[in-house]
């Protein structure tokens, strides 16, 4: 309870106007039986116990110093900077003040005592005074230098964060820059141009389309025929025999006319050539699975005949259409437009990668300006030294001007 003793005899002083019979209640003079003083970095306020303010401040009474002021964001209104409890059989209160504000204040800082945000009146009105606020002018000013450096140390962290952040280069960009061979986002516009479209060898048409047709059903009839797994030898043997399915389909036009086309394919293309992986030849009706589609004399029916000549002419066309197929769908892919759609998007992208690392080297740039600016207002206030506060000084007299 030192500080209580301390207290009191500092503010004994400030209490002699209220003490005296005759109170002086001009205009700016203290309210009879209060005194209002600073000494360092403390606000002392007092009262006597037969006050109007002692009846105000009863015991456990919180009690707050606010501070209104303005700054570059604009202006702050009663922020509380500190609190007291009023305690049973004291008439006096010691305030700590802070040595920061919430933000840098831009001119006077002024105070008032409140129970609650309800301003405590200390002084006899006068015209455009305030009768509750009051300037301690040495402290606000020492606040005031004291929050400039703590912004300026705050915006000095933030920047050099940035800084780091901005200075980190993407590898993965760097990479694909040399990758492709790209010096600047100009370079975008000639990405793609040179990626080759390779003609597939199924992509055909005209002649060479009608002789990979042969061709493929020439390795696929075979590659059937010979299998033992679907013929048993007896047949492979007759079926293999070109000569003796013509000779077996002659009463049929049609039939022989598709045997000797068979023939002369076997003939030119033999062992023929697989384009399309996967196909079969539709060999598994149920004549040729049969015995009876090999005669006692080793040859070929004409039903097993006539169904292996269909299969393969099937097998052409089926093949024909899916080699034109796959030439239309060349033609599409190699088309002006086609490639300028598919190769726009990597052109775009392209074109972002560059303006991303365009932006973060001019946002590097920018927070190594701002360091440099704010290193230099850190430099002005360094040598800033922060003043003495007075051992005792009255705060009465320096009111705040009267608000509406």
């Amino acid at each position: 309870m030192k500080h209580w003793k301390v207290l009191i005899k500092l503010s004994a002083a400030l209490t002699l106007l209220s003490c005296g019979s005759t109170p002086n209640l001009s205009p700016g003079n203290p309210l009879p039986g209060i005194g209002l003083g600073a000494s360092n970095n403390s606000v002392l306020l007092s009262w006597t116990p037969d006050g109007v303010l002692a009846r105000q401040l009863r015991p456990r009474t919180r009690v707050n110093i606010m501070a209104s002021y303005d700054t570059e964001f604009g202006p702050v209104f009663n922020e509380i900077i500190s609190t007291k409890s009023v305690a049973s059989g004291f008439t006096g209160l010691k305030f700590n003040l802070p040595e920061t504000l919430r933000f840098p204040p831009l001119g006077d800082v002024c105070l008032r005592l409140a129970v609650g945000r309800r301003a405590i009146p200390i002084r006899i009105a006068r015209q455009n005074e305030s009768i509750d606020g009051f300037y301690y002018d040495e402290w606000a000013e020492k606040a005031k230098t004291s929050s400039k450096k703590t912004d300026i140390n705050s915006r000095l962290s933030v920047v050099n964060q940035n800084i780091k952040n901005f200075s980190s280069t993407d590898s993965n960009f760097e990479l694909w820059r040399k990758e492709n061979n790209l010096t600047s986002v100009n370079d975008c516009e000639t990405l793609a141009t040179t990626i080759s479209y390779n003609r597939p060898a199924t992509a055909l048409e005209g002649k060479a389309k009608t002789t990979a047709a042969a061709k493929q059903c020439v390795y696929l009839y075979e590659q059937t025929v010979k299998n033992p797994r679907r013929f048993y030898k007896e047949q492979t043997l007759a079926f293999s025999d070109i000569d003796g399915i013509i000779n077996a389909t002659k009463a049929s036009s049609r039939h022989s006319n598709l045997a000797k086309q068979m023939q002369k394919d076997f003939a030119n293309y033999s062992p023929g050539k697989e384009f399309f992986i996967g196909s079969s030849l539709p060999l598994s009706s149920a004549p040729l699975r049969s015995r009876s589609s090999v005669k006692k004399d080793g040859k070929i029916s004409e039903v097993a005949a006539r169904i292996l000549v269909e299969a393969y002419e099937g097998c052409k066309l089926e093949a024909e259409n899916r080699f034109t197929a796959s030439f239309r769908n060349w033609k599409e892919v190699t088309a002006s437009t086609t490639i300028a759609a598919r190769e726009e998007p990597m052109r775009k992208l392209c074109r972002a990668r560059f303006q991303r690392q365009d932006t973060r080297l001019t946002r590097l740039n920018e927070f190594k300006q701002k360091k440099a600016e704010i290193e230099a207002e850190q430099q002005a206030y360094a040598s800033n030294k922060l003043a003495r506060l007075p051992e005792k000084k009255s705060l009465i007299p320096h009111a705040c001007p009267a608000t509406n």
